[in-house]
């Protein structure tokens, strides 16, 4: 039976490289380094530069973090057609991940819906919805109808729609809604009873103070990490300046970026 909800804190990876290539020793400095301060890994995700790795250097990173992490995987999977998506899935599963984390890919609530229905039936690994800055779940009722989906078990929403995210917390006080809901964006860490958790980037290099967010909601520690989020250029090039964070620490080798120029099938 799939599992109904995650919490606490997971942690979209950065991917690091070194000469052009997957940098698996710093993949796995960056997986110990974190491992005891975060509840699960997502790489591959739009931190990861996911939508730039190939099918390859996608399976790179996947075997690299399944094989160091003690607590469960979520693989990214940034594809633009359901075929792509599933391919990786399958690939995932066969490593071993816990599950997979899929962005929306429309603004149409239909074409959402089906298309997540359509993934589930096709690949067997619990889904996380992200539900991106670009493209978004528009309702509630949506939101209803993608948690009847069995394999998904949560959202990481990064939308930015303040009234919707309120929404799907207030449904979880009441056990309303089964899936889980996540914040992905470090602005908005104050959030309301109900939502279980944070899938953010800022974890890649603080770890401790977003748990000490999550677990006291203090508007302090909200305002120490408005500031890391201007001082880290989280509103910008935001895996740029984690991967020179991470460097400076010593905790992986470059803070080379994923260039690569594919058409993905």
């Amino acid at each position: 039976m799939i599992q109904s909800k995650i919490a606490g804190l997971y942690v979209p990876l950065i991917t690091p490289l070194y000469r052009r290539e997957i940098d698996a020793e710093s993949l796995g400095s960056i997986v110990g380094h974190l491992d005891a301060h975060v509840d699960g890994f997502v790489p591959c995700l739009s931190s990861g530069e996911g939508a730039l790795l190939t099918d390859t250097q996608w399976l790179q990173v996947a075997v690299a973090v399944i094989t160091k992490a003690t607590k469960p995987v979520y693989t990214g999977i940034l594809r633009p057609t359901i075929d792509s998506t599933v391919t990786l899935a399958l690939e995932a599963k066969k490593l071993g991940a816990d599950g997979i984390a899929v962005p929306v890919k429309s603004n149409n609530d239909i074409e959402i819906q089906e298309y997540f229905i359509e993934l589930s039936k096709r690949q067997s690994l619990p889904i996380i919805i992200y539900n991106t800055e670009e493209h978004y779940v528009q309702s509630i009722e949506t939101v209803k109808k993608l948690a009847s989906i069995e394999s998904v078990i949560a959202i990481k929403d990064s939308s930015d729609n303040i009234q919707l995210f309120d929404e799907m917390c207030s449904m979880r006080t009441t056990n309303d809604l089964r899936i889980s809901v996540l914040q992905g964006m470090e602005h908005r860490l104050k959030v309301p009873n109900g939502c279980d958790g944070y899938m953010i980037s800022l974890l890649n290099v603080e770890p401790e103070i977003c748990r000490v967010m999550l677990d006291q909601q203090s508007d302090k520690v909200n305002e120490e990490i408005l500031e890391l989020f201007s001082k880290y250029n989280l509103g910008g090039e935001w895996f740029v300046s984690l991967k020179a964070i991470l460097h400076t620490k010593g905790v992986i080798t470059s803070c080379e970026q994923v260039e690569q120029s594919i058409t993905l099938e």
